[in-house]
């Protein structure tokens, strides 16, 4: 047995073992108000936390509150090289579409639903 973990200790690269953590601090909701055309309505929670795991091939994005845990499963993906942002397109482990942006100079984690957004503050990546 224990050779059999060294074995796969040795060949399995470690990359594939790991994964990306975000724990964010402080929530930002707002509905999408289509008389303005623009965000608004929105309620503030500076105390919320939670925390996004992200698999090592970006291909599963587990979110956990202290009263929920969600999964989402990306479809597509894609990074600018001229901005710091990354753009998931994904769908809840419930059936729904979302748009996941990290924006890693400002420090946000950003889910747009079909009336909304949720801003979460980057608090630690590890």
């Amino acid at each position: 047995m224990k050779k059999i973990i060294l074995t796969l200790l040795i060949t399995v690269p470690l990359s594939l073992l790991s994964q990306i953590s975000i724990s964010c601090e402080g929530f930002k909701a707002c509905s999408w108000n289509t008389y303005l055309g623009e965000f608004d309505d929105c309620k503030y929670n500076e105390d919320f936390k939670c925390l996004f795991k992200i698999s090592n091939n970006a291909t599963v994005f587990n979110h956990i509150t202290p009263t929920m845990s969600s999964t989402y499963y990306v479809e597509s993906s894609y990074k600018e090289d001229d901005i710091d942002i990354a753009t998931f397109y994904v769908v809840s482990d419930a059936g729904n579409k979302y748009t996941f942006y990290i924006d890693y100079g400002r420090r946000l984690v950003k889910i747009l639903g079909s009336d909304y957004i949720l801003i979460y503050t980057i608090k630690t990546t590890y």
